[in-house]
């Protein structure tokens, strides 16, 4: 049976990988040669050519989020640029705010002053940072980050914002209305959270006609559907491959606490780790933008919260099993749909921030196998991971907002992170049941250090 569902699932991830390379559309990717080089994909119109856009993503992101609806825009007849920032996605620079203001500008200067300008949070504020200087025909910006504004020199000018945007972002448009010199009109999504807008089918239809294209030739939804089917089969066929694999005998575990006592202790260690955090940056060497912070403190916490783990031993049984599966999880569940819509590839100087986010976050998946994993039923096993996941990421939060303001930004990041730990968890327990529990660690360590090094912002 497993056969031939591995089979069908095989065939599903084939034949939509197909249909959605054969969607109509052209992408290419170049550099352009700014201080530093700007990596960008190149997006050629369908049809009758409408204008030029240049799509600007926001802060811990790359121009692999804004594919959709780069697609989408260049489905409706424009020519489209969309780029990677200073320290984003394949840029070799490292992040810095007057330089990624400094880059976009001189790109526009290659592209021309007709191009059309759109930005997604922080990449909005860059534009609207330019459009203090130098007039702009048409802005569309999403979710717009706060900044100083003086004049938003544009002669249309369109802001999206998701219902559920953070409050400051809400209270800063009537600030742009004020200091727009043309026409300004605001869209406000309902059930829509920061970057929501940027995969709705309806969003960019009305983004592409409020910008003189042809909606009617958008392919939205049907990329989407089939980005979606490439990662479900992915993940399915992974799941029942490893379930071909011999099963290991179960070692015998008894669980060390209560679930009540573990999630006490995973409380504790977090808010300890906060604590020395306001004090020493432990993750500081990897210099990368606020999620050193979280990084720090996932590393301190599982440190502590793994001293009350009894019966650790780092045995290599399935390690092999475990490192198999974590490379199924990067080039084949990351290859086929997930990098249409993440920046799945680490590049340049990236790839040692790979082992030092598999260093610093080893030993709270160790906890979680040693700890959290033996509690019986499975139910309560894996209720107890869901609330320790939300307890970590509320008091990253708190610490970032209280203690370490100058990773507020983590506010709208973390719960993406809550989101990934708790796919990794249940990931890890169906290795786990092929291998042991330092494997299970390990792949997760090693899915979570690729990842987060692929699309973390160097600084």
């Amino acid at each position: 049976m497993r056969f031939w569902l591995a089979i069908a699932l095989f065939l599903i991830l084939t034949v939509t990988g197909t249909a959605y390379s054969r969607l109509p559309g052209n992408r290419e990717s170049g550099v352009f040669d700014t201080d530093p080089p700007t990596p960008y994909f190149h997006y050629r119109p369908i049809g009758t050519l409408r204008g030029r856009v240049l799509v600007i993503h926001g802060l811990d992101a790359a121009k692999n989020v804004m594919n959709i609806l780069s697609f989408g825009l260049a489905d409706a007849g424009f020519e489209v640029f969309s780029i990677d920032l200073p320290g984003h996605g394949e840029s070799r620079g490292r992040f810095n705010a007057v330089q990624a203001s400094s880059v976009v500008g001189s790109v526009l200067d290659k592209l021309g002053p007709q191009t059309i300008v759109l930005g997604h949070s922080f990449g909005a504020a860059v534009l609207l940072e330019l459009a203090n200087e130098r007039p702009m025909e048409r802005m569309v910006l999403f979710s717009p980050a706060p900044i100083v504004l003086q004049t938003v020199q544009s002669d249309h000018l369109l802001v999206i914002e998701g219902q559920f945007d953070p409050g400051r972002i809400r209270t800063f448009v009537p600030q742009i209305e004020s200091a727009a010199t043309g026409t300004f009109e605001l869209r406000d999504l309902a059930w829509t959270g920061h970057s929501g807008g940027l995969f709705k089918a309806g969003v960019i239809a009305s983004v592409a006609e409020w910008l003189g294209g042809d909606a009617t030739s958008i392919h939205t939804t049907t990329r989407v559907v089939l980005v979606g089917l490439m990662l479900l089969s992915s993940v399915g066929l992974g799941i029942t491959l490893l379930g071909r694999t011999k099963a290991v005998p179960p070692i015998e575990e008894t669980p060390p606490v209560p679930a009540t006592m573990a999630i006490l202790y995973y409380a504790i260690g977090c808010l300890i780790a906060a604590g020395v955090l306001a004090f020493v940056n432990v993750a500081g060497w990897l210099h990368i933008f606020v999620w050193d912070y979280l990084l720090g403190l996932f590393f301190l916490a599982g440190l502590l919260v793994l001293t009350r783990c009894k019966g650790l031993t780092l045995r290599s049984r399935g390690l092999t099993i475990g490192i198999a599966a974590a490379l199924y999880v990067i080039l084949v569940v990351g290859g086929f749909g997930a990098s249409e819509v993440l920046h799945t590839l680490p590049s340049g100087e990236r790839w040692w921030r790979v082992l030092g986010i598999f260093v610093l976050t080893l030993p709270m998946f160790l906890a979680d196998e040693y700890l959290l994993r033996p509690l019986r039923p499975a139910g309560k096993a894996a209720g107890a991971a869901i609330v320790t996941r939300v307890l970590i990421g509320a008091i990253v939060i708190s610490g970032a907002l209280i203690l370490n303001r100058h990773s507020a930004f983590l506010l709208l990041l973390t719960h993406m992170a809550v989101v990934f730990w708790v796919g990794l968890w249940f990931a890890a327990g169906a290795v786990r049941t092929r291998t042991g529990p330092f494997a299970a660690a390990c792949f997760t360590a090693i899915v979570q250090a690729w990842f987060f090094a692929a699309a973390f912002v160097i600084v």
